[in-house]
């Protein structure tokens, strides 16, 4: 995830409640919606689906990064995690 600072500011209680139920899948769907938790659990929610609905939720844009690559995924949480990432993002799409 890469975040801009002010959104980080004015988010603190959403994010506290979207940490605290990363590990429970309905517990997160239930913070997105009855819509979101009918399409999770019937098997229709789509991934632009829930790229939409989370970027009404934050007030911003959000996407998913699709990838086989797991070494994709790891903690940006310092300048030099940022310059990692660009790079490998740079690596990836050649």
């Amino acid at each position: 995830m890469v975040a801009a600072r002010d959104f980080l500011a004015r988010s603190e209680d959403l994010i506290q409640r979207l940490y605290s139920s990363r590990k429970n899948p309905l517990k997160l769907a239930a913070l997105f919606g009855l819509p979101f938790l009918l399409g999770l659990l019937t098997g229709r929610l789509t991934i632009p689906k829930l790229e939409k609905r989370a970027s009404a939720i934050i007030g911003g844009r959000v996407s998913a990064v699709i990838s086989t690559h797991a070494e994709l995924g790891f903690d940006v949480d310092k300048m030099e995690d940022l310059e990692l990432a660009r790079r490998t993002a740079e690596h990836w799409r050649g």
